[in-house]
């Protein structure tokens, strides 16, 4: 009995944290900025963007917008006219869905591998979630992005084209997930403990204002606008309709 008792007396070995502890422990104000893999990904350098990287961008975007310019052409006989193709809303829906379906699907899909890859690390620098592998929220909300709301601006233009009853509806869906997303982004930071210089290099004018800002401001002003005449146009049909059947 005695030797049972020495026996249950010795320390046994040390046991490691617990999962949790560890956990809440590595999320303390102040410790992950001591991290030296999180201060390697808030700083992932400038990269050499020469003219012909920017051509290569402008080059694909425009070759995306010819593209879809033709395709609505082609499945809209009679009615694409030089008139309704030079619309200001469609070159808006066209260009935003190339972005969403080509350039923002690249940074999911073919980070690395993509022929506008110094494109994509010139706004990981101004932007850090787009980083090499990207943010694990921010490749999700993209991909969502890149999937849904691209051919959702093709098909509102084609429905433009063609006076289609359901464009309006369309239209106000499509504006409500791209607000909802300028929001996610804006608002991602401001929850998180690094704040925005934890996610954006606002250490540098060009690359915050002009990268960070300035390629993601035309969302914040055309899709409240977009929304406002669906929503308008929906109210005005729908009260037109009570109206007739009241009488």
């Amino acid at each position: 009995l005695a030797a049972v008792r020495a026996v249950a007396a010795r320390p046994g070995p040390r046991r490691a944290p617990h999962t949790a502890h560890a956990t809440r422990a590595y999320g303390r104000p102040g410790l992950r900025r001591n991290l030296p893999q999180a201060t390697a990904m808030r700083n992932p350098g400038i990269p050499d963007m020469r003219a012909e990287d920017w051509g290569l961008v402008g080059a694909g975007l425009t070759a995306g917008m010819v593209a879809v310019y033709v395709a609505i052409h082609v499945l809209s006989p009679g009615k694409s006219s030089l008139r309704k193709l030079s619309n200001p809303t469609i070159f808006w829906l066209v260009m935003s869905g190339v972005i969403h379906s080509w350039i923002e699907l690249s940074f999911v899909v073919a980070r690395s591998t993509s022929f506008i890859k110094t494109g994509l690390d010139m706004y990981a620098a101004a932007d850090f979630r787009y980083q090499d592998p990207m943010e694990a929220g921010t490749a999700a909300m993209e991909m969502i992005t890149a999937v849904i709301e691209g051919p959702m601006c093709f098909l509102v233009a084609y429905a433009i084209i063609n006076d289609s009853a359901w464009r309006m509806p369309m239209q106000l869906v499509l504006c409500t997930m791209q607000i909802y997303g300028l929001i996610w982004f804006v608002l991602q930071p401001v929850f998180s403990e690094e704040g925005f210089e934890g996610h954006l290099n606002t250490g540098d004018w060009f690359l915050f204002w002009v990268i960070a800002v300035g390629c993601n401001a035309p969302w914040g002003i055309i899709p409240p606008i977009l929304w406002v005449q669906a929503y308008r146009d929906i109210c005005r049909k729908m009260s037109a309709h009570q109206r007739r059947k009241l009488r």
